[in-house]
């Protein structure tokens, strides 16, 4: 095991023997059996003597990262600003953080740990966002769909747009992907959220008026790469899907 999967190891268990925080310590230091000033120190830190968690882990989705309610507090143990292991600079501020957001952050495993607080602050800025919960609850039902569809190719052929709501889709795509991209480029990942937030009024129509497995298959392969293309936008600094109530 390398480093960085350690770190997610830790990350994932959700809930960890901490002295401070839920206030539950192992069963062993409950009791007072066993308690040194050593293994009490590691207990404030997340972990204790024993390396027995408190209460039974928590798996959100098989292989994934789980996180239970103290998930943010153990992922700002975990991370400080600059990504270091162990760091606690950013614990005040990271426990701010829902389970939800940091879920959506640590699925998609990040490659460069330095960059966990600044997607962390990205998503919580946009769960707040009046278009968050459609947006959310339309990225987890499009994953349901291409998890159906598998293969499915990021690819969409403008001839096969027939309907008004998959061609507004499709332009509306065009003008703010780009942009989006431009922006997580530069690094402003809260700005890149922000702006895909645009997509939620054409999203809404094209779930309410096309059908997307449609009878005739070119048709619904192109809308299969349509929410395919929109998925992949979507998705590039959270899964956003974790949002969802």
């Amino acid at each position: 095991m390398n480093w960085l999967n350690g770190v997610y190891l830790v990350l994932s268990l959700g809930v960890l023997c901490r002295s401070h925080g839920a206030g539950v310590h192992c069963a062993d230091h409950a009791s007072g059996a066993g308690t040194t000033p050593s293994t009490t120190d590691r207990c404030a830190a997340g972990w204790c003597g024993c390396q027995r968690p408190a209460w039974p882990l928590q798996q959100s989705r098989a292989g994934e990262p789980a996180t239970g309610a103290a998930g943010a507090s153990v992922a700002a143990m975990v991370l400080g600003g600059d990504g270091r292991i162990g760091g606690a600079a950013d614990h005040k501020r990271d426990q701010a953080y829902s389970a939800q957001e940091v879920d959506a952050v640590l699925a998609l495993r990040p490659q460069r740990l330095g960059d966990v607080p600044k997607r962390l602050e990205a998503v919580r800025a946009f769960s707040v966002l009046p278009e968050a919960p459609a947006l959310a609850a339309a990225n987890k039902r499009i994953g349901n769909i291409l998890k159906k569809a598998l293969d499915v190719d990021a690819h969409v052929s403008e001839i096969l747009l027939h309907e008004a709501a998959e061609k507004a889709l499709f332009a509306t795509m065009q003008a703010l992907v780009p942009q989006a991209d431009a922006q997580l480029n530069a690094g402003d990942y809260t700005g890149s959220l922000q702006t895909l937030a645009g997509l939620r009024a054409p999203v809404d129509a094209f779930f309410n008026d096309v059908m997307v497995n449609a009878e005739q298959m070119d048709l619904r392969l192109n809308r299969h790469g349509l929410l395919k293309t929109l998925h992949v936008a979507m998705n590039r600094l959270a899964d956003l899907s974790r949002l969802a109530s």
